[in-house]
């Protein structure tokens, strides 16, 4: 007899996440190219300056170019080190600081800091 699936969600989440993974392998398994130094930069938006990351791949020429957007502890080292990957595989990776300087450390202060976020600014900064 077989069981039932209580929270079908959970079941489709972890199929989804399966099939991402095993598509992505073969990237994962290349050869990583070298990286040019990632740095801050500062973007002029319309109400003023924005901080961000940015990892250039090596070599020089156009290359196509990414926006990766902070999860809501912030500008953190973890997503520093996506943009660098993403910058090996050939890609001009950037990645706005949303919350100018501010990371989170515990889920209390994420929350608080995802929740001051106003969409229009959002969106004018990305």
């Amino acid at each position: 007899m077989m069981a039932r699936v209580r929270n079908p969600v959970v079941v489709l989440t972890a199929v989804v996440a399966a099939i991402a993974v095993f598509a992505a392998w073969p990237l994962l398994a290349q050869k990583r190219a070298p990286v040019q130094a990632p740095a801050m930069v500062q973007l002029t938006t319309a109400d003023g300056a924005l901080g961000a990351y940015v990892a250039w791949p090596t070599g020089t020429g156009r290359v196509p170019t990414i926006v990766i957007v902070h999860e809501w502890w912030g500008l953190g080292d973890q997503i520093k080190d996506v943009a660098r990957r993403m910058a090996q595989q050939g890609y001009l990776a950037i990645v706005p600081d949303l919350y100018h300087g501010r990371l989170a450390t515990t889920p209390e202060e994420a929350h608080e800091l995802v929740r001051g976020l106003e969409d229009t600014r959002v969106f004018e900064e990305l």
